[in-house]
Order: structure tokens, then sequence, then C-alpha cells
């Protein structure tokens, strides 16, 4: 578990900075460097696995597993061809650099199914829209390993023109399996965090910031799950759980606002 930030659920999912940044890394790349050997220290005791989604975030995060020389098995789920695009490029990132994932497919039928069987983290998190994630830490659990999450990226609301915030899905591992995977490897460290605020231009669209901090080629960005959402079987299942949990629909999914750039830098750094 981290020991710099604390989540809190009741009455609403919010999150206090504890502890502030010891360092700036003007780098990113360094950040997530000093943050992945960190992961692996801390972590490194049983075997380590990566969601590989085929975006941005977790190409960094893979490409910094290979470049400290810090062994780790990639993880690649498929859902019929919703993420197809996707998974191509995690795929091919494998390909390249001489790694063998382990690939989960699943049917519709059976992505409806895993809803129901992780029904109590869902309503434990507030969204019942976690299933590839749960899918994932669940494998990895099983395998008697730790799960590296490419989540916990800082982001931007567009609607405001000035906020960031952060979902519950951000967070799993601080949630809903508390102690047993590592925190998501955006918010593992506040230097981590600090480095990719302080070089946040917000000129420039979020995925573009993205694509300078890390380094990695650009690339759509698939929503899969948007297209999941409107599946009537899908929906009203959804509709149900929400009902015996007893999560109404106005707390699922609620971001967590922490301020403007500036007041996240503030909050890192006093």
């Amino acid at each position: 578990m981290n020991n710099w930030f604390q989540v809190c659920m009741d009455p609403v999912f919010d999150i206090k900075i504890l502890k502030p940044a010891k360092h700036l890394y003007i780098n990113f790349e360094d950040a997530g460097d000093e943050a992945i050997k960190l992961i692996a220290q801390d972590w490194g005791h049983k075997p380590l696995y990566l969601t590989l989604s085929g975006g941005l975030d977790s190409e960094f995060v893979a490409d910094r597993l290979i470049k400290n020389k810090i062994e780790f098995v990639p993880v690649i789920v498929k859902f019929a061809q919703l993420n197809a695009l996707e998974t191509w490029y995690a795929e091919y990132w494998c390909y390249k650099n001489n790694q063998t994932p382990v690939i989960l497919e699943y049917t519709l039928d059976q992505y409806r199914e895993a809803l129901k069987k992780f029904a109590t983290q869902g309503a434990e998190l507030k969204n019942f829209n976690l299933v590839p994630q749960l899918i994932v830490y669940d494998y990895v659990t099983q395998q008697q390993g730790h799960l590296i999450y490419c989540a916990g990226d800082m982001q931007f609301d567009i609607n405001s023109k000035d906020q960031f915030y952060l979902h519950t899905f951000d967070l799993i591992s601080d949630i809903a399996n508390v102690g047993k995977h590592p925190t998501s490897f955006y918010m593992y460290t506040p230097e981590l965090l600090l480095s990719y605020m302080m070089g946040y231009d917000l000129e420039l669209p979020e995925n573009y910031n993205k694509i300078n901090a890390y380094g990695v080629s650009p690339r759509p960005k698939i929503s899969y799950q948007v297209d999941l959402s409107t599946d009537p079987t899908y929906f009203e299942l959804k509709h149900q759980l929400s009902m015996d949990f007893n999560v109404p629909v106005d707390v699922q999914n609620k971001p967590c606002y922490f301020g403007t750039r500036e007041q996240i830098i503030q909050k890192l750094t006093t």
C-alpha cells in the first residue's frame, strides 16, 4: 500500500494527500524509472504482472520495466473484437520486446458473467464498469503474483478547463484489493505525480501531454466499454446490481477533484 495519500469512500470518494514529494524530476521518464524500481523493491518477492492494454499508459510502464531489467509477465485481455485495435498494439509491443504475454479471451456472455462474479468489488468501488481490470486482478491473485496496474494518471476536465481528477478505477488496489497489490503505477509516488503536473501544458490536449511525457508513439483510444454499456442485457444487469448492492446510479463513478495544476503542485510541495 502507499503511505503518501489516503482514500475515503464514505460518504463520497475522496483522496487526501498526506506527504509531499521529496524531489522534483524534470524528466518524467526519470520519475517513472524511480517508481518502477521502488515497486520491484517493495513487491518483487512475488512474480510481477503488468496489465498491457495497448494504450499509452501501459506502454510507458512496460518500457520502464524493460529499461530497468525487471522481470514481469504482460497480461492482455481481449473482449470479442471490441478492443482488437488496442490489443494489436499490446501484442506488437510484446513481439518487439521479446516478451511472451498471457492472453485472456472473453466472449460478451463471459463478460456479463464476470460482471456478476465481481459485483461485490464493483459495489466497493461504486463502479460496475471495471470488469476488465478486476479480471486481471483476479487472475494475478490466483497466480500468487502482484499486479502493476497502469492507472492513476491525473485526468484533465475539459469542461472546467482547469480542474484535474481521478476515478475509483484509478485506485482499485487501495479500495477493493487493499494490501494485495501495489498502488496504481501513476500514483505510486508523489514524485511521479509532481513531475507529470510540472510538465503538463494546459494549451495541449491530455493525450498530447502524455505522448510528450511518455515518449511513446500516438494511437487511437478505444472506448469499448461505451459499446458494452449500450447492450440491453448488460445495462439491465448493471441496473439490477445497483439495486441489489444499494449503490445508486448518481453515486457511481463519481470523480474526486484534486484542483488546478497550480493547486496540485502546491499540495505536493508544501
